[in-house]
């Protein structure tokens, strides 16, 4: 029964946020029900059981949640805000002047657990030139296999090779690492090892804070004075 008061606690928290700091409610609420998500795969319930134990949870936290702190919610007026594309980009050298250790620490970690997968890549890629034309063959069976994550990873490409090219050196950057922290993070679950299973919790930290990070780059708060409280906010965040 520790389900019940942990899930009560859970909710009471996160109402709080609403409350302290109205940003950090949707990201923490959407952290939450990523780590519910890892913790119903690893009791590896069935399909349908699963996405029932998440909608039950999800909805009971946000009810409790939002409930919780019904009279802040019923007299709390805040200002007119929305969301609106940003006209100001971050540039890379000023954003590893204030994440730059973050950023050393994040891809390290992520290379190390990545570092048999691109050893093999790299490979692969240095002999192409001469074996491209004769591996055709197990190469194409390679993406009829694995349709989706070739896809993905051309998408990315394409994603990173537009940023770039259009001036969003900082989104292009995020855009590796959070790709990286993914292939990091499936690279753990086909090892299916339960002690290694723990190295998921810093790897959903990173994704979500990458996707914060790069989302900020292309959106702001309607209300802002340029990006100033979304930057201020989000990278705090991150």
């Amino acid at each position: 029964m520790w389900a019940i008061p942990t899930t009560m606690v859970l909710a009471l928290t996160l109402g709080s946020l609403s409350a302290i700091n109205s940003w950090a409610y949707p990201t923490y609420f959407l952290l939450t029900l990523v780590l519910i998500v890892l913790g119903v795969y690893f009791r590896r319930e069935n399909l349908a059981r699963g996405l029932g134990i998440l909608g039950l949870l999800g909805a009971v936290l946000l009810g409790l949640s939002l409930l919780s702190f019904l009279p802040f919610h019923v007299f709390f007026q805040p200002s007119p805000t929305g969301i609106e594309v940003s006209k100001w980009d971050t540039p890379l050298a000023n954003y590893m002047g204030v994440h730059g250790l973050f950023i050393f620490l994040a891809t390290t970690f992520v290379l190390y657990l990545t570092r048999s997968r691109l050893a093999t890549l790299a490979n692969d890629l240095a002999h192409r030139p001469t074996v491209l034309w004769a591996s055709r063959a197990a190469l194409l069976e390679k993406i009829r296999k694995r349709p989706v994550a070739t896809l993905g990873w051309v998408l990315v490409v394409g994603v990173v090779v537009y940023m770039a090219a259009t001036g969003y050196w900082t989104a292009a950057m995020l855009t590796v690492l959070l790709s990286l922290t993914l292939l990091a993070a499936k690279e753990v679950l086909d090892r299916n090892d339960e002690e290694m299973s723990y190295l998921l919790l810093p790897l959903v930290l990173l994704g979500l804070a990458f996707l914060l990070e790069i989302g900020v780059e292309f959106v702001r708060n309607a209300g802002d004075l340029g990006r100033f409280d979304t930057l201020f906010k989000f990278y705090l965040q991150g």
